[in-house]
C-alpha cells in the first residue's frame, strides 16, 4: 500500500470515527481518546485538556495496530505493576454518563480490570486516590470469562450505593488469544439507578448484546481521575490491569442507548468497507485534481 493510499485511509477512518462518536442519539461525547499515540501522552480530543498519562511506577503501555489506527497495549513486565494510564483531572462531566471502549484481550484472569473512575484527590507520583467510583473488570461467567460493570460512587466500597451488571457473554478462548476485538460500552443513571452493559464480539456477533439492570440511585461517580488498567489506592496499587490492547476510548454526559452503541460502531467499519472508503476517497481527490488542472 502506498503512503499516499495509507493516508488517505487514515484520514477517512478519522473524519468516520468521529463523525460517529459525535452522532450519538441521546448522549454527547465529552472525552474522547482514539489512543493513536505510540506513547503517553494520550490526548483526549474532545476536551482537549484531559490527556491519558503513563503512571511511571507502573510497566509501560505498549503500541500495537488497533481497531482504528493504534491501541495502547496494557501489560506486565517484571516488577511491574501491571500498567497505569490516567488523567490527573475529571473527564466525566456529571454521575450519570455512558462509556465506550474497544479491547482485544491478551492474558485476562477473574478481577483484572480494563477502566475506571477513580476517586479522591493525589497525583500520578503519589497515588493517593482512595478507591474508584465506578469500574469495568473482568469476571468468572459460565465457567469462562466475562466482564462485570460496577458503580459504587464516591463513598466507596458500600457507603454511598451499590449497582453491579455482569455480561453474560465469555470471552472467546477464555479471555484472550484469541484476536478478537470486543466493544465495550455502558452506562448509570443516577436519577433512577439504571444500569446498563453492551458487549459485542466484532469478529463474530452480529451486534452488541445489551445486559440491564438495576441499583441504587444518587450516586456521585466522577471528581477525580479517569484510568485505564491498574487502579491506585492509599499511595499504592489495587485492581490490576488486564493484559489488553485497549482502543477508542471515549465518555459521554448520559447512558447509552443501543442506537448509540451501534453508531459507535459504525466507526470502525469491516475491512473490506474501509478498503471501499478509501478507493472512493481516491476517487474524489483525483477528480477534483483533474477539474483544478
Amino acid at each position: 500500500m502506498s503512503a499516499k493510499f495509507r493516508g488517505v485511509v487514515g484520514v477517512v477512518a478519522v473524519v468516520f470515527c468521529y463523525m460517529a462518536l459525535t452522532l450519538s442519539s441521546s448522549a454527547t461525547l465529552v472525552s474522547y481518546w482514539d489512543m493513536d499515540e505510540t506513547s503517553s501522552p494520550y490526548a483526549n480530543s474532545q476536551d482537549g485538556v484531559n490527556p491519558l498519562l503513563q503512571d511511571p511506577g507502573s510497566t509501560t503501555a505498549g503500541s500495537v495496530g488497533g481497531i482504528s489506527g493504534n491501541a495502547a497495549y496494557l501489560n506486565y513486565q517484571d516488577p511491574g505493576p501491571s500498567t497505569r494510564v490516567v488523567t490527573t483531572s475529571d473527564p466525566q462531566s456529571s454521575s450519570t454518563f455512558g462509556f465506550s471502549f474497544f479491547i482485544n484481550p491478551q492474558f485476562v484472569g477473574a478481577g483484572d480490570q480494563f477502566v475506571a473512575a477513580e476517586a479522591t484527590g493525589g497525583t500520578i507520583s503519589t497515588r493517593a486516590f482512595d478507591y474508584w467510583t465506578w469500574a469495568v473488570r473482568a469476571v468468572t461467567v459460565g465457567g469462562g470469562l466475562g466482564l462485570e460493570f460496577i458503580v459504587r460512587g464516591q463513598g466507596g466500597v458500600g457507603n454511598e450505593g451499590f449497582a453491579s451488571q455482569v455480561s453474560g457473554e465469555v470471552l472467546a478462548d477464555g479471555g484472550g488469544q484469541s484476536g478478537h476485538w470486543y466493544h465495550i460500552a455502558g452506562g448509570y443513571d443516577s436519577g433512577d439507578g439504571s444500569i446498563d452493559l453492551y458487549v459485542r464480539d466484532m469478529t463474530d456477533d452480529p451486534s452488541a448484546t445489551a445486559y440491564s439492570g438495576s441499583g441504587d440511585s444518587g450516586m456521585t461517580t466522577h471528581g477525580a481521575g479517569f484510568s485505564l488498567g491498574t487502579t491506585a489506592y492509599n499511595g499504592g496499587y489495587v485492581n490490576f490491569s488486564a493484559g489488553t490492547y485497549i482502543d477508542e476510548v471515549s465518555l459521554y454526559d448520559s447512558t447509552l442507548t443501543a442506537l448509540d452503541v451501534a453508531n459507535i460502531e459504525s466507526a470502525v467499519p469491516e475491512p473490506n468497507t474501509m478498503i471501499l472508503l478509501a478507493v472512493g476517497g481516491l476517487l474524489v481527490s483525483r477528480r477534483v485534481r483533474r477539474r483544478r488542472s
